[in-house]
Parts: C-alpha cells; sequence; structure tokens
C-alpha cells in the first residue's frame, strides 16, 4: 500500500482506527470544524502562490504572510504533489508502484537549495518528523539540490519551526522512517489492528464498536 506521513501516524497512533477508517472504510471519519478551515486556508494560499493575486475577504488577514512567500528568490510551486516507489524513484501520483505520496504546501526552488514550507492552522505542536519526510521526499525529486530548508508556519500563533538538512543527512532520515512503515505494511499484511487506548478514545473515536470507544 502506499503510505504518507498522516497514514503513518494515524496508524501508530491507534492501529484499530486506523483500519476502520482507511482502509476497510467501514466508519467514517469526516473532518471536523477545524480541519474544515485549515482547507479553506490551505486553498486561499494555494491560490495566492498561483495566481499571485492578493487575498481579500475573510482571509485577507494572510495576505501579508503570503506576499512575503512570494517574494522569495527561485520557481515557487504551491501545493506540489510527489510520488516516490519503493527504490525512491519519482513516479506517478497515482502509479500502479507508487509506494510513498506527500504533498507540499509551498516548495522554492533556487538550486542547489530547496525551501519547503508547510503550513499550519492548528496549535503549535513542534515536531521535526515531517519536515524531515518532506527533505528526503524532495531530495528524491530534486536530485541537484544539496540544501534543504524545511519550516513550519503556524499560522494561529504567528510562529515558525525551521530545520535544516543536507543531502548527506538523507540517509539515516530515512533509516528512521523504514522500520516504522514496515510495521505498518505488516499489519496490513497480516490483518492485525489491535486498539490502543488513549486519551483520544473518551470523544475523538468515531470506532463505535471499539471495547474503549468512550472511555
Amino acid at each position: 500500500m502506499a503510505w504518507s506521513y498522516s497514514a503513518l501516524t494515524a496508524y501508530e497512533t491507534c492501529p484499530r482506527r486506523f483500519a476502520e477508517t482507511r482502509i476497510f472504510k467501514r466508519v467514517p471519519d469526516p473532518p471536523g470544524a477545524e480541519a474544515q478551515w485549515g482547507t479553506r486556508v490551505h486553498k486561499a494560499l494555494e491560490d495566492r502562490v498561483k495566481s499571485n493575486q492578493p487575498i481579500t475577504g475573510a482571509l485577507s488577514m494572510y495576505e501579508p504572510f503570503a506576499a512575503k512567500i512570494c517574494t522569495f528568490p527561485g520557481t515557487i510551486h504551491a501545493e506540489q504533489k510527489i510520488a516516490l516507489n519503493r527504490d525512491l524513484q519519482p513516479v506517478g501520483y497515482f502509479a500502479k508502484d507508487v509506494w510513498v505520496r506527500v504533498v507540499l504546501d509551498v516548495v522554492v526552488v533556487n538550486l542547489p537549495r530547496i525551501f519547503i514550507g508547510d503550513y499550519k492552522t492548528g496549535r503549535r505542536k513542534p515536531e521535526s518528523q515531517q519536515l524531515e519526510l518532506s527533505a528526503a521526499i524532495a531530495a528524491a525529486l530534486y536530485p541537484e539540490a544539496d540544501e534543504f530548508d524545511t519550516m513550519f508556519f503556524w499560522l494561529k500563533d504567528k510562529a515558525v519551526d525551521k530545520e535544516h538538512f543536507k543531502r548527506a543527512d538523507i540517509g539515516a532520515i530515512w533509516s528512521r522512517f523504514l522500520p516504522r512503515v514496515e510495521r505498518l505494511e505488516a499489519a496490513v499484511k497480516n490483518n492485525e489492528f489491535p486498539p490502543k487506548p488513549s486519551g483520544l478514545c473518551a470523544k475523538w473515536c468515531p470506532v463505535k464498536t471499539c471495547e474503549y470507544c468512550g472511555e
């Protein structure tokens, strides 16, 4: 199966919920109000970067931020979809041999450097694993690049978290992800998705048939 960072972390959070909502799709898991707002903001920023037309209306508070991104030197891509096969070679997003997929909110190619920005509309939760994966996948798509500047834009908090990677770091990044992906693949192959109780069970789990739901 093709995986993504969100799929991998969803499996690690709770294999049962992951299977019911993403593999078997027996349980709907519609986005909540915050997720819908995030989608709206992402779309506005995508259109701003692609069209270079100022953001107006209810989302105009993001215009100064978007305008600054548009001044970055290099070729700017918005919502860039990238897929790799098991050999870490770029393939079509829905190719038969696709292994991993990612959608990068904004990519600025200014070789030998690549800038990758990820918009976040929720509360700030600094962590670098998603940035690591973005850099590793971008390294496969842009073999001429040697430096990767990655950044979370926390729009609500008006803050950033950033990580810098070099091509020499990419091998180590994959070595950290591969064992996690192998566990996911083994679970799918063996159809083993045990529940993983956590604080999310009480209010946030849609799998009502799970013995821990609501506890």
